[in-house]
């Protein structure tokens, strides 16, 4: 009998932390991590990349959205960044709105993107929740010691949010019907 009350609190106390965990959502999660910090270095095998964190609050002053916005020269850090995260995102359960996936997320296709300057932009959903990643990337003419152009990338630009839509407006958001 006393084993079985002790299994009994384990379970108890077990579920309880479980449920508490779980109460969390990820954009509070997020939130509490970064409230603090206006700027965060990610770290990549090919260099380290500097992120301007940008926090919206709703009416009610929760988050709704977070967001982190890289410039960098350096394209393969770029391009490992944005694979990796979207396979982290895609990993937690985040599905693409229509079921489209791509092999432009690997490494080589971000590296490719980048590389000819295209814009491309990719959106996440896991119910509520959204992830919205955009890359880009600028580009100038050099002249190299034959006269000849040498197209050469100068800087990528980078964003990601991670946004909850049940938080925007606040409590005093009203359902459109149309």
């Amino acid at each position: 009998m006393k084993q079985f009350i002790i299994s009994t609190i384990a379970f108890l106390a077990f579920s309880i932390s479980l449920y508490s965990q779980s109460g969390t959502s990820e954009i509070d999660r997020l939130y509490g991590k970064y409230k603090d910090t206006p700027t965060i270095e990610l770290i990549t095998v090919y260099g380290n990349l500097d992120g301007v964190v940008t926090i919206e609050k709703n009416q009610d002053n929760l988050p709704q959205s977070i967001t982190i916005s890289i410039t960098t020269s350096n394209v393969e850090a770029a391009a490992k960044f944005v694979s990796e995260f979207i396979q982290q995102k895609l990993d937690a359960g985040y599905k693409t709105p229509n079921g489209f996936w791509t092999d432009g997320w690997s490494f080589e296709g971000m590296q490719r993107a980048l590389k000819f300057g295209r814009e491309e932009n990719y959106i996440f959903e896991k119910g509520n929740l959204y992830t919205k990643v955009r890359h880009s990337a600028s580009s100038e003419y050099l002249h190299n010691s034959y006269s000849s152009q040498t197209l050469e990338i100068t800087n990528c630009y980078i964003v990601i949010e991670t946004g909850d839509r049940s938080r925007f407006g606040g409590s005093n958001a009203t359902k459109f019907d149309f």
